[in-house]
């Protein structure tokens, strides 16, 4: 069986609800030629690709390469750490919901990765879990950067300790950075920022002990395990 286990996607039906509701989930529509997102205070997200919040062009891929099941994560661009505790759980839960009736629509042949609210570690642990038990999403996708908050931080352990219960895998992916005026140019924010904000992560769970607390716990590092596998003895 051939797995790609790396795909962004924003359900329709959480744009929809959003619409309806902003005030709810603390996240605006910004509705144009390409929709896109004001989540909280933060800056409008960039405007997004038909793929990010369509389900079709990628079930057509999926079919033409051969690929027989794929796992679909949030877009990190609006994980919402930002939004006070209610609004953020709110809209983790509105975009598990809709990602696992997307899955559903499109033939129940594809998996689902949960957002959860990690500036709430309790919460994120209770929506893991119902993503989990009642959605059939098979793990979580968080941002390294959790505002600052390095994840090797015990306030953290409640997400983890879930995860490990669950045995649901917890994916990092990065996408907020620190600000690096050299990462301006070149793509640099990518090929190095990204990286580096993996690696990061990875020493703080490591050093930090958040493994050795929890040694069921399993967590995916992308891009390529970022630097740790060529520093690791260092």
């Amino acid at each position: 069986m051939i797995v790609d286990v790396h795909i962004h996607f924003l359900s329709p039906h959480a744009l929809d609800a959003v619409r309806k509701a902003p005030d709810r989930y603390g996240v605006r529509v910004l509705d144009g030629p390409r929709p896109r997102l004001v989540v909280g205070a933060e800056p409008e997200t960039r405007p997004l690709l038909e793929p990010l919040y369509t389900l079709d062009p990628h079930l057509a891929f999926l079919s033409a390469q051969g690929i027989d099941t794929a796992v679909f994560g949030p877009l990190m661009d609006v994980g919402g750490y930002s939004l006070a505790p209610g609004a953020g759980a709110a809209w983790s839960r509105l975009q598990n919901e809709a990602l696992a009736a997307s899955l559903t629509e499109a033939g129940g042949h594809h998996r689902g990765l949960a957002a959860v609210p990690l500036q709430d570690p309790k919460g994120a642990a209770a929506e893991l879990r119902h993503a989990v038990t009642a959605l059939g999403l098979r793990g979580a996708m968080v941002d390294p950067n959790a505002l600052g908050r390095p994840l090797g931080d015990r306030d953290l352990d409640p997400f983890w300790a879930a995860a490990a219960e669950l045995g649901a895998p917890v994916v990092l992916h990065p996408f907020l950075l620190e600000a690096v005026e050299r990462f301006g140019r070149h793509y640099l924010h990518n090929l190095v920022g990204y990286p580096f904000e993996t690696t990061l992560a990875a020493a703080s769970l490591i050093l930090g002990g958040t493994l050795d607390r929890f040694p069921a716990l399993d967590v995916v590092l992308v891009p390529g395990g970022g630097f740790l596998p060529s520093h690791i003895r260092r």
